[in-house]
């Protein structure tokens, strides 16, 4: 199964994992990180049934707030 990469997030739209991993160019398994972990407690998800899923708007405000996958750490 072939997943698009959303070109534009919509506010009231839910992303799955892979979705959203595919628009911020970053691994599956490190949102899964984030969410263990909770590096990016401002990255709000739910669960819908058994999947996880992110809301389009919470993803806006997350990059809107200047968070970027790439420099958490200081790195480029």
């Amino acid at each position: 199964m072939k997943i698009a990469i959303p070109t534009s997030i919509i506010p009231t739209k839910l992303y799955s994992t892979v979705e959203l991993a595919n628009y911020l160019r970053v691994h599956r398994r490190t949102l899964e990180g984030w969410r263990r972990l909770q590096t990016h407690p401002e990255l709000k998800w739910r669960r819908v049934g058994r999947r996880i899923r992110y809301l389009g708007g919470d993803i806006l405000r997350f990059l809107d707030d200047g968070a970027s996958p790439r420099n958490r750490r200081g790195e480029p």
